[in-house]
């Protein structure tokens, strides 16, 4: 019989894992692992954790919890599944270091366009602007 995929289907150890693992981000970890007996375990409850994280967006009665799981994202390591914020996965911060980006450069008002990595011309540039908006480099421009 298949496992149910509303909120009711999920008993309280879910709620009790995502508050944890909420907790342990807030006192600045950057990841939560939870060891399991077998690797087969941890792979299946992935999955019935990302239904879980669903059936919170879906319904809607706590949204707390969805915003404790946004973002969230979890990779098997052995018998261990470890969450972690997207964006603080291996794959992406191997991008950032390639592409010499700055972790949170797509937090700005626009990530439209091609994000270059910051150089000394680009930050003289920006020192230049500033001087150049400053009202005495205007008042002795005359």
């Amino acid at each position: 019989m298949p496992k149910g995929k509303e909120l009711s289907d999920f008993g309280p150890e879910f709620e009790q894992m995502l508050l944890r693992v909420d907790k342990a981000f807030l006192s600045g970890a950057d990841e939560f692992p939870i060891d399991f007996a077998t690797h087969k375990l941890a792979h299946a409850l992935r999955f019935r954790i990302y239904s879980y994280f669903n059936a919170l967006r879906v319904c809607g009665d706590r949204p707390d919890l969805t915003a404790m799981c946004t973002n969230l994202s979890m990779r098997i390591a052995g018998t261990a599944l470890v969450f972690y914020r997207k964006g603080d996965d291996k794959e992406s911060e191997a991008l950032r270091n390639a592409l010499g980006l700055e972790k949170g450069f797509a937090d700005g008002p626009s990530t439209h366009g091609v994000a270059e990595p910051s150089t000394a011309l680009s930050g003289y540039l920006e020192q230049l602007a500033q001087l150049r908006a400053n009202p005495l480099f205007k008042k002795n421009e005359k």
